[in-house]
Protein backbone atom coordinates (compact mmCIF):
# COMPACT_ATOMS: atom_id res chain seq x y z
CA UNK A 1 0.00 0.00 0.00
CA UNK A 2 2.67 2.46 0.57
CA UNK A 3 4.58 1.71 -2.56
CA UNK A 4 1.32 2.24 -4.39
CA UNK A 5 0.71 5.56 -2.36
CA UNK A 6 4.22 6.72 -3.85
CA UNK A 7 3.86 6.25 -7.15
CA UNK A 8 -0.01 7.61 -7.21
CA UNK A 9 1.29 11.08 -5.48
CA UNK A 10 4.59 11.09 -7.72
CA UNK A 11 2.93 10.67 -10.82
CA UNK A 12 0.41 13.52 -9.30
CA UNK A 13 3.70 15.49 -8.43
CA UNK A 14 5.22 14.62 -11.64
CA UNK A 15 2.11 16.57 -13.35
CA UNK A 16 1.44 19.48 -11.83
CA UNK A 17 5.05 20.09 -11.89
CA UNK A 18 5.18 19.45 -15.84
CA UNK A 19 2.59 21.65 -16.23
CA UNK A 20 4.08 24.30 -14.10
CA UNK A 21 6.82 24.45 -15.79
CA UNK A 22 5.18 25.15 -19.07
CA UNK A 23 2.22 27.03 -18.58
CA UNK A 24 0.12 28.32 -15.46
CA UNK A 25 0.28 26.64 -12.38
CA UNK A 26 -2.22 23.49 -10.93
CA UNK A 27 -3.28 22.38 -8.23
CA UNK A 28 -4.57 19.19 -7.34
CA UNK A 29 -7.52 18.12 -5.41
CA UNK A 30 -7.40 14.75 -3.94
CA UNK A 31 -10.67 13.27 -2.28
CA UNK A 32 -10.42 9.97 0.50
CA UNK A 33 -11.55 7.89 -2.78
CA UNK A 34 -8.60 8.96 -4.68
CA UNK A 35 -10.61 11.19 -7.11
CA UNK A 36 -8.36 13.64 -8.53
CA UNK A 37 -9.44 17.60 -9.50
CA UNK A 38 -6.90 20.01 -11.21
CA UNK A 39 -7.54 23.23 -10.64
CA UNK A 40 -5.56 26.63 -11.73
CA UNK A 41 -5.98 28.77 -8.81
CA UNK A 42 -6.12 27.87 -4.63
CA UNK A 43 -9.07 29.23 -4.30
CA UNK A 44 -10.72 27.61 -6.88
CA UNK A 45 -9.10 24.21 -5.15
CA UNK A 46 -10.85 25.48 -1.81
CA UNK A 47 -14.35 25.69 -3.23
CA UNK A 48 -14.21 22.51 -5.23
CA UNK A 49 -12.78 20.71 -2.07
CA UNK A 50 -15.12 18.66 0.02
CA UNK A 51 -14.37 17.60 3.83
CA UNK A 52 -11.60 16.15 4.24
CA UNK A 53 -9.51 16.25 0.82
CA UNK A 54 -6.44 17.11 0.33
CA UNK A 55 -5.02 20.22 -1.69
CA UNK A 56 -1.42 19.69 -3.53
CA UNK A 57 0.06 23.18 -4.02
CA UNK A 58 3.01 22.83 -6.05
CA UNK A 59 6.30 25.02 -6.30
CA UNK A 60 5.32 28.61 -7.41
CA UNK A 61 5.02 31.61 -6.02
CA UNK A 62 1.01 32.48 -5.31
CA UNK A 63 -1.17 35.51 -3.94
CA UNK A 64 -3.93 34.83 -2.55
CA UNK A 65 -4.92 38.05 -0.47
CA UNK A 66 -7.37 36.71 2.14
CA UNK A 67 -8.22 32.81 1.50
CA UNK A 68 -11.35 31.64 3.74
CA UNK A 69 -11.51 28.00 4.74
CA UNK A 70 -14.83 27.06 6.17
CA UNK A 71 -14.39 23.27 5.73
CA UNK A 72 -11.74 20.52 6.71
CA UNK A 73 -9.04 20.12 4.09
CA UNK A 74 -5.54 19.43 4.46
CA UNK A 75 -3.20 22.11 2.06
CA UNK A 76 0.14 20.56 1.51
CA UNK A 77 3.14 22.21 -0.46
CA UNK A 78 6.44 21.06 -1.84
CA UNK A 79 8.67 22.54 1.59
CA UNK A 80 9.97 25.58 1.67
CA UNK A 81 14.22 25.06 2.37
CA UNK A 82 16.34 25.70 -0.52
CA UNK A 83 18.58 22.72 0.79
CA UNK A 84 15.06 20.83 -0.45
CA UNK A 85 13.52 22.92 -2.93
CA UNK A 86 16.24 23.39 -5.48
CA UNK A 87 15.05 20.76 -8.19
CA UNK A 88 11.58 22.32 -8.13
CA UNK A 89 11.05 25.81 -5.96
CA UNK A 90 9.54 26.25 -2.82
CA UNK A 91 5.69 26.52 -2.55
CA UNK A 92 5.39 30.81 -1.53
CA UNK A 93 1.92 31.74 -0.28
CA UNK A 94 1.28 35.46 -0.25
CA UNK A 95 -1.57 36.78 2.15
CA UNK A 96 -3.57 35.14 4.71
CA UNK A 97 -4.78 31.92 5.10
CA UNK A 98 -8.02 32.38 7.32
CA UNK A 99 -9.85 29.28 8.76
CA UNK A 100 -13.75 30.14 9.47
CA UNK A 101 -16.75 27.89 11.20
CA UNK A 102 -16.52 24.34 9.31
CA UNK A 103 -12.69 23.95 9.13
CA UNK A 104 -12.12 22.21 12.54
CA UNK A 105 -9.56 19.29 11.77
CA UNK A 106 -7.53 21.27 8.78
CA UNK A 107 -3.73 21.00 8.58
CA UNK A 108 -1.29 23.20 6.41
CA UNK A 109 2.32 21.57 5.35
CA UNK A 110 4.90 22.52 3.46
CA UNK A 111 4.56 25.77 2.44
CA UNK A 112 6.31 29.43 2.72
CA UNK A 113 3.31 31.70 3.94
CA UNK A 114 4.48 35.61 3.80
CA UNK A 115 1.38 36.24 5.66
CA UNK A 116 -0.65 35.32 8.72
CA UNK A 117 -3.22 32.39 9.57
CA UNK A 118 -6.17 33.74 11.22
CA UNK A 119 -9.42 31.79 12.80
CA UNK A 120 -12.44 33.40 11.41
CA UNK A 121 -13.58 36.92 11.37
CA UNK A 122 -15.52 37.99 14.56
CA UNK A 123 -16.31 36.05 18.28
CA UNK A 124 -19.36 33.92 16.17
CA UNK A 125 -16.95 32.34 13.62
CA UNK A 126 -13.21 31.93 15.48
CA UNK A 127 -14.00 28.58 17.12
CA UNK A 128 -11.82 26.38 15.33
CA UNK A 129 -10.55 23.02 16.74
CA UNK A 130 -7.91 19.69 15.76
CA UNK A 131 -5.92 22.72 13.57
CA UNK A 132 -2.62 22.06 12.79
CA UNK A 133 0.45 23.79 11.04
CA UNK A 134 3.58 21.78 10.47
CA UNK A 135 6.77 22.39 8.69
CA UNK A 136 5.97 26.02 7.46
CA UNK A 137 7.50 29.52 7.37
CA UNK A 138 4.75 32.19 8.62
CA UNK A 139 5.34 35.26 10.36
CA UNK A 140 1.87 35.72 12.55
CA UNK A 141 -0.71 32.80 13.79
CA UNK A 142 -4.03 34.21 15.10
CA UNK A 143 -6.42 31.09 16.96
CA UNK A 144 -9.07 34.00 17.06
CA UNK A 145 -10.19 36.93 15.34
CA UNK A 146 -7.88 39.51 16.83
CA UNK A 147 -4.82 39.34 18.40
CA UNK A 148 -6.61 40.14 22.14
CA UNK A 149 -9.51 37.99 21.43
CA UNK A 150 -10.45 34.61 22.50
CA UNK A 151 -11.71 31.34 21.45
CA UNK A 152 -13.63 28.37 22.36
CA UNK A 153 -11.25 26.47 20.11
CA UNK A 154 -9.18 23.81 21.20
CA UNK A 155 -6.32 21.30 20.29
CA UNK A 156 -4.15 23.13 18.43
CA UNK A 157 -0.58 21.56 17.68
CA UNK A 158 2.33 24.08 15.83
CA UNK A 159 4.90 21.81 15.50
CA UNK A 160 8.38 22.34 13.44
CA UNK A 161 7.91 25.65 11.60
CA UNK A 162 9.71 29.12 11.35
CA UNK A 163 7.73 31.66 12.46
CA UNK A 164 8.86 35.28 11.95
CA UNK A 165 6.72 37.00 14.20
CA UNK A 166 4.23 35.70 17.12
CA UNK A 167 1.49 33.07 18.21
CA UNK A 168 -1.41 34.64 19.15
CA UNK A 169 -3.53 31.89 21.18
CA UNK A 170 -6.74 33.36 22.14
CA UNK A 171 -6.40 31.46 25.51
CA UNK A 172 -6.96 28.35 23.31
CA UNK A 173 -7.76 24.64 25.34
CA UNK A 174 -5.15 22.23 24.49
CA UNK A 175 -2.62 23.87 22.63
CA UNK A 176 1.13 22.67 21.84
CA UNK A 177 3.76 24.53 20.64
CA UNK A 178 6.56 22.12 19.76
CA UNK A 179 10.14 22.19 17.60
CA UNK A 180 9.18 25.43 16.29
CA UNK A 181 12.10 28.32 15.77
CA UNK A 182 10.76 31.39 16.49
CA UNK A 183 12.17 34.86 15.87
CA UNK A 184 10.30 38.18 17.64
CA UNK A 185 8.73 40.44 15.16
CA UNK A 186 8.94 43.74 16.88
CA UNK A 187 8.73 45.03 20.86
CA UNK A 188 4.79 44.73 20.55
CA UNK A 189 4.35 41.25 19.32
CA UNK A 190 5.12 39.18 21.98
CA UNK A 191 5.95 35.18 20.70
CA UNK A 192 4.02 33.76 23.25
CA UNK A 193 0.64 35.75 23.56
CA UNK A 194 -2.52 34.86 25.08
CA UNK A 195 -1.33 30.80 26.06
CA UNK A 196 -3.42 29.18 28.73
CA UNK A 197 -2.63 26.07 29.95
CA UNK A 198 -0.69 25.29 27.13
CA UNK A 199 2.94 23.38 26.61
CA UNK A 200 5.30 25.19 24.64
CA UNK A 201 8.48 22.65 24.37
CA UNK A 202 11.55 22.29 22.10
CA UNK A 203 11.45 25.77 21.14
CA UNK A 204 14.01 27.81 19.82
CA UNK A 205 12.78 31.04 20.54
CA UNK A 206 14.94 34.31 19.98
CA UNK A 207 13.57 37.08 21.15
CA UNK A 208 14.44 40.96 21.18
CA UNK A 209 14.76 41.65 24.63
CA UNK A 210 13.92 39.93 28.39
CA UNK A 211 10.17 39.34 27.63
CA UNK A 212 8.82 36.72 25.19
CA UNK A 213 5.49 36.39 26.88
CA UNK A 214 2.33 38.49 27.13
CA UNK A 215 -0.77 36.67 29.75
CA UNK A 216 0.16 33.67 30.02
CA UNK A 217 -1.36 31.22 32.63
CA UNK A 218 -0.74 27.65 34.04
CA UNK A 219 1.63 27.03 30.71
CA UNK A 220 4.28 24.66 31.11
CA UNK A 221 7.68 25.63 29.16
CA UNK A 222 10.18 22.31 28.65
CA UNK A 223 13.13 21.59 27.00
CA UNK A 224 13.19 25.13 25.32
CA UNK A 225 16.35 27.20 23.84
CA UNK A 226 16.68 30.79 24.76
CA UNK A 227 19.67 32.28 23.04
CA UNK A 228 18.14 35.71 23.86
CA UNK A 229 16.20 37.07 27.02
CA UNK A 230 13.77 35.25 29.39
CA UNK A 231 10.66 33.75 29.48
CA UNK A 232 9.18 36.58 31.03
CA UNK A 233 5.44 37.75 31.05
CA UNK A 234 4.39 41.75 30.31
CA UNK A 235 0.87 40.87 32.05
CA UNK A 236 -1.33 38.28 33.48
CA UNK A 237 1.40 36.04 34.41
CA UNK A 238 0.39 33.12 37.16
CA UNK A 239 1.05 29.44 37.41
CA UNK A 240 3.43 28.68 34.66
CA UNK A 241 6.29 25.93 34.90
CA UNK A 242 9.96 26.21 34.06
CA UNK A 243 11.30 22.95 33.50
CA UNK A 244 15.15 22.09 31.61
CA UNK A 245 15.12 25.44 29.57
CA UNK A 246 18.75 26.31 28.22
CA UNK A 247 19.00 30.10 28.47
CA UNK A 248 21.64 32.77 28.31
CA UNK A 249 20.62 34.89 31.68
CA UNK A 250 23.05 35.63 34.35
CA UNK A 251 20.34 35.87 37.50
CA UNK A 252 18.22 32.84 36.10
CA UNK A 253 14.75 32.74 34.31
CA UNK A 254 11.78 35.05 35.07
CA UNK A 255 10.18 33.76 38.28
CA UNK A 256 7.10 36.17 38.71
CA UNK A 257 3.84 33.68 38.29
CA UNK A 258 6.13 30.50 38.04
CA UNK A 259 5.04 27.78 40.44
CA UNK A 260 7.66 25.56 39.87
CA UNK A 261 11.18 26.13 38.36
CA UNK A 262 13.37 23.30 38.01
CA UNK A 263 16.57 21.97 35.55
CA UNK A 264 16.82 25.41 33.82
CA UNK A 265 20.88 25.87 32.67
CA UNK A 266 22.75 28.83 31.51
CA UNK A 267 25.38 29.12 29.14
CA UNK A 268 27.05 31.42 26.77
CA UNK A 269 24.98 32.22 23.62
CA UNK A 270 27.94 31.17 21.04
CA UNK A 271 28.25 27.85 23.17
CA UNK A 272 24.76 27.08 22.19
CA UNK A 273 24.66 26.55 18.69
CA UNK A 274 26.77 24.50 15.74
CA UNK A 275 26.19 27.69 13.50
CA UNK A 276 23.57 30.69 14.77
CA UNK A 277 23.87 34.41 15.06
CA UNK A 278 21.83 37.45 14.93
CA UNK A 279 17.94 37.88 15.47
CA UNK A 280 16.72 36.73 11.99
CA UNK A 281 16.35 33.03 10.34
CA UNK A 282 18.66 31.97 7.85
CA UNK A 283 18.33 28.74 6.18
CA UNK A 284 21.95 28.63 6.00
CA UNK A 285 22.59 28.15 9.94
CA UNK A 286 22.94 25.29 11.91
CA UNK A 287 20.41 24.74 14.56
CA UNK A 288 22.17 21.72 16.01
CA UNK A 289 23.51 22.00 19.63
CA UNK A 290 27.75 22.10 20.23
CA UNK A 291 28.97 19.02 22.15
CA UNK A 292 29.18 21.94 24.82
CA UNK A 293 25.25 22.55 25.36
CA UNK A 294 24.46 18.97 24.74
CA UNK A 295 26.47 17.63 27.70
CA UNK A 296 25.47 20.69 29.89
CA UNK A 297 21.63 19.80 29.55
CA UNK A 298 18.98 17.16 29.55
CA UNK A 299 15.63 17.56 28.14
CA UNK A 300 12.98 16.09 30.55
CA UNK A 301 12.39 12.92 28.46
CA UNK A 302 15.72 12.53 28.56
CA UNK A 303 16.58 13.63 24.77
CA UNK A 304 18.14 16.69 23.54
CA UNK A 305 16.25 19.99 24.33
CA UNK A 306 15.38 22.39 21.32
CA UNK A 307 14.17 21.36 18.01
CA UNK A 308 16.25 17.78 17.52
CA UNK A 309 15.05 16.87 20.99
CA UNK A 310 11.93 13.94 21.33
CA UNK A 311 11.63 11.18 19.84
CA UNK A 312 10.37 12.60 16.70
CA UNK A 313 12.90 15.17 16.15
CA UNK A 314 12.25 18.36 13.85
CA UNK A 315 12.63 17.13 10.63
CA UNK A 316 15.58 18.09 8.33
CA UNK A 317 14.62 20.98 5.88
CA UNK A 318 10.93 20.78 7.18
CA UNK A 319 10.61 18.31 3.93
CA UNK A 320 6.68 17.71 3.83
CA UNK A 321 5.28 14.22 3.71
CA UNK A 322 4.85 13.49 -0.26
CA UNK A 323 7.26 12.43 -2.48
CA UNK A 324 10.48 15.26 -2.82
CA UNK A 325 12.06 15.72 -6.02
CA UNK A 326 15.33 15.80 -5.30
CA UNK A 327 16.69 16.37 -9.04
CA UNK A 328 14.26 16.70 -12.21
CA UNK A 329 15.18 17.68 -15.76
CA UNK A 330 12.70 18.31 -18.64
CA UNK A 331 13.06 18.30 -22.34
CA UNK A 332 12.15 21.86 -23.52
CA UNK A 333 10.35 20.14 -26.65
CA UNK A 334 8.78 16.51 -27.27
CA UNK A 335 10.32 13.55 -29.37
CA UNK A 336 9.35 13.04 -33.11
CA UNK A 337 6.70 10.26 -31.38
CA UNK A 338 5.02 13.10 -29.42
CA UNK A 339 6.80 11.85 -25.73
CA UNK A 340 8.44 14.37 -23.20
CA UNK A 341 11.78 13.35 -21.82
CA UNK A 342 11.36 13.17 -18.33
CA UNK A 343 14.50 12.10 -16.04
CA UNK A 344 13.66 12.61 -12.48
CA UNK A 345 14.90 11.41 -8.45
CA UNK A 346 12.11 11.33 -6.42
CA UNK A 347 12.81 10.46 -2.66
CA UNK A 348 9.41 8.78 -0.65
CA UNK A 349 9.46 10.19 3.18
CA UNK A 350 8.97 8.30 5.88
CA UNK A 351 7.06 10.90 8.50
Amino acid sequence: MKKLNFIVYFVLFLSLFTQTSFSQANFAVVSNNGQTIITTTLTDAVEQASNGDFIYLPPGNFGIDDLQIAKQVHLIGVGHYPQATSSTGPTVVNGTIRFMQGADGSSVQGIRLNGTIICGTNETNCNISNLVVKRCYFNFMYLSYAWNSTTTGSDFLITENIIHGAIFAGNGANLTLSKNIIFQYDLYSRPITLFNNAIVENNIIIGIDGWNGNDVKGTTFRNNILPVGNLGVVNGRESNIYLNNLHTIEEGLFTAGVVQNEGNVKIARENMFVNQEGGAFSYEHDYNLTQEAINAITGTDGTQVGIYGTNEPYKEYAIPPNPNIEFIKVSPSTQPDGKLRIEATVKAQQK
